[in-house]
């Protein structure tokens, strides 16, 4: 995900995606994935399907791994406003 300003509003595209879809749009089989992310290919199953949130740790090398297109926020589900609040609106 990333933000740009124009007219001093603040955007997010985002471009993110859930960690099984990403391994099926790259062809990237699970246990590549697992190893390039540094545990077993049994977590990776266990992320790539919902049933466990990695560790923070974890969470830092399948974003970068991804190039960001897995985000933290993908596993958690937290919906993102298309346009965030300008800063005067935010204090209101």
């Amino acid at each position: 995900m990333f933000f740009a300003v124009d007219n001093n509003t603040a955007m997010v595209f985002s471009w993110v995606m859930k960690l099984k879809d990403y391994l099926t749009r790259t062809n990237t089989p699970l246990p590549v994935f697992a190893e390039r992310i540094g545990v077993s290919k049994e977590s990776a199953r266990r992320y790539s399907n919902g049933e466990r949130i990695p560790e923070r740790d974890v969470m830092i090398n399948i974003y970068h791994t991804t190039s960001g297109r897995v985000a933290p926020n993908d596993f958690y589900g937290i919906p993102l406003k298309r346009y965030m609040a300008q800063p005067s609106e935010a204090s209101q």
